[in-house]
């Protein structure tokens, strides 16, 4: 358990960063989402949904694996753990 706060960010730079990334990665994807399953036939938003999960573990596990000549001590799944 952590005995002290966690203080929040000060720079203007990484608050208009957030703002930023909060406002592009949420707010615009559900939009164009919603978009899309109106376009769409329900069939195929379905099949859309029903495999994003997959995809999303697919790329996750590809982003995981090491380069070639990258040495194991930097990789990124042996930073996580």
């Amino acid at each position: 358990m952590l005995s002290s706060q966690i203080p929040l960010p000060t720079d203007p730079r990484v608050l208009v960063a957030i703002l930023i990334t909060g406002v592009f990665a949420s707010a615009v994807a559900f939009v164009v989402q919603t978009w899309a399953q109106r376009k769409l036939p329900p069939s195929r938003v379905a099949l859309i949904l029903v495999t994003e999960t997959a995809f999303g573990g697919v790329f996750g596990w590809a982003a995981a694996i090491p380069e070639p000549n990258m040495a194991p001590e930097n990789t990124t799944v042996r930073k996580m753990r």
